[in-house]
């Protein structure tokens, strides 16, 4: 019998075979590839944002986010005012299809990383739980559901 660690184990090789094979490229934007592999909270936004839209394009949203706003700190993301966020977002070369929506579910997002993983989005995956419960994690947040896949933290 297979464990659930092991089936795990199987699903991060295959999906690490996967991304080899691709370069890791998530955007045409070498920028921007480089923000997600690094940036635990890029990684996390770009999957809130994935929805409706060009994945490649969307993926770069947390890029244009920080040139914008000069970083991509939780703490400072979750003290803005609805508008704010807004007015960010209406300053994205490329938006998302309903982006107050997006705006409102980042800053949702920073609030849930303060409360729940210590300020770190890292910490959503950096005790290496069971699947389940990283899918469970990365539920909690508004914008992901079942059709999102549990994506590993092997950036």
């Amino acid at each position: 019998m297979i464990s659930k660690s092991m089936t795990r184990d199987k699903i991060l090789e295959y999906y690490e075979q996967v991304l080899k094979k691709r370069q890791q490229k998530f955007t045409h934007n070498d920028d921007a590839d480089k923000l997600i592999k690094q940036e635990p909270v890029a990684f996390l936004f770009a999957v809130i944002l994935d929805q409706g839209a060009q994945a490649e394009r969307i993926w770069e949203i947390p890029y244009h986010l920080k040139n914008i706003m000069g970083h991509l700190d939780v703490y400072r993301i979750a003290t803005l005012e609805e508008e704010e966020i807004c007015q960010i977002f209406e300053q994205l070369p490329s938006k998302p299809r309903y982006w107050k929506i997006a705006a409102r579910r980042i800053k949702n997002a920073a609030n849930h990383i303060i409360k729940r993983h210590q300020g770190q989005a890292g910490n959503i995956w950096n005790d290496n739980p069971k699947v389940g419960d990283l899918q469970a994690r990365f539920d909690d947040f508004d914008g992901v559901g079942q059709k999102k896949p549990p994506w590993p933290p092997e950036f």
